[in-house]
């Protein structure tokens, strides 16, 4: 019984100097937050067990991370880097409230975060850091911990929130290089899938075709989709592409109808792929009519005829080829031609060859292969 009575006057503090606390109020906390009473608020964190009243303290603190260092370094050490990812959620969202003001509050850890094993922590640490790729200093960060680290949690996180860059940012060529990397070399497919799809978003011409080469070649199925999507998200400026005539191919007895079907299927996946302008045909038909009139032509032999073909002013760039027939063996032969000075575009030739069974797929191959090295 004296013990009982003893502890009861020791907590109500008339015996003793220590006393015994009762759990603080949301009041509480927002009368220590108004009064800027960080010193008090940090006390009564240190005195509470419960997530939610160390969540409300944290929340308390947060609003005064850009005056008081001691309220700063609390939050970060405290609050992002709690056992609990309840609590490490609570304070990245609300470092997201101040974030436009104090976007370098926590950045370093914020980024570590994003390859938390949480996935609701990853999410709201990618929310805290939308407002940071405006800023070079974080966005830097990012790009650095994102070339080696080991979480690809954290490599595809950075890989989405860098596609919201600026194309005007100072670091936007550095972004676009390292994105490029990790779709080309990641070692997984969710990096590369969302580095593509942030490369649709920021991608130049350049990106745009690699972008196309992945959609052929990437072994991931949802990378090859993606990267798809991307190559045409990125809008080719009109006055960028070229004007491109697709002649009659050349052939033989056997091959006329394969080689009408090929310069048609050429025209159909050059504007599909929207990387150039493609003459009507009824135009170019006009033209090599008026050519021929004053005895000009557009093969000399099996060979174009450049000289001439530098006449045909319907076009900057021509496509040209041949369906050979020798045996039981097909070969289809593509080229493309700059007009202005008469030389073949680098990389742009196209040789397949097979079997008369396998004539319809070597037209679709062929075809296929012309438009992905078209550049």
């Amino acid at each position: 019984m004296i013990r009982f009575v003893a502890t009861y006057l020791l907590c109500v503090g008339l015996v003793g100097s220590v006393g015994c606390r009762s759990t603080p109020t949301a009041t509480d906390i927002r009368e220590m937050q108004s009064a800027s009473d960080v010193f008090g608020l940090i006390e009564t964190y240190e005195e509470v067990e419960l997530e939610a009243e160390q969540t409300q303290i944290i929340e308390a603190l947060v609003a005064h991370v850009q005056t008081d260092e001691r309220a700063r370094m609390f939050v970060v050490l405290r609050g992002l880097k709690a056992e609990t990812p309840g609590l490490r959620v609570a304070t990245l969202r609300a470092l997201t409230r101040v974030a436009p003001e104090a976007p370098e509050i926590g950045a370093k850890e914020r980024i570590e975060l994003l390859g938390d094993g949480s996935r609701s922590v990853r999410h709201a640490a990618a929310e805290s850091l939308a407002a940071g790729v405006s800023n070079d200093a974080i966005l830097d960060r990012m790009l650095s911990v994102a070339r080696a680290h080991k979480s690809h949690f954290l490599r595809s996180n950075v890989a989405r929130l860098i596609g919201g860059v600026s194309p005007e940012a100072t670091l936007v060529a550095a972004v676009r290089a390292l994105l490029v990397h990790m779709a080309e070399n990641d070692v997984a497919p969710p990096v590369r899938e969302a580095a593509v799809q942030s490369l649709g978003r920021i991608g130049t011409l350049s990106e745009r075709d690699r972008l196309k080469t992945l959609a052929v070649r990437d072994p991931d199925a949802q990378v090859r989709m993606a990267a798809e999507r991307a190559a045409q998200q990125i809008v080719v400026p009109l006055e960028s592409r070229p004007v491109v005539a697709v002649l009659p191919l050349q052939h033989g007895p056997k091959t006329k109808k394969a080689a009408l079907q090929i310069a048609e299927l050429l025209r159909a996946r050059l504007s599909l792929a929207d990387v150039c302008e493609v003459v009507d045909p009824e135009k170019l038909e006009a033209a090599l009519a008026e050519m021929k009139k004053i005895g000009r032509f557009v093969y000399d032999g099996d060979a174009p005829n450049a000289p001439e073909l530098g006449r045909l002013k319907v076009a900057n760039q021509l496509v040209y080829g041949s369906v050979q027939e020798e045996g039981s063996v097909y070969t289809i032969v593509l080229n493309r031609m700059d007009v202005s000075t008469l030389a073949i575009v680098p990389g742009s030739a196209v040789t397949v060859s097979g079997y008369r069974g396998d004539l319809p797929r070597l037209e679709q191959q062929a075809a296929d292969l012309f438009v992905e090295r078209f550049r």
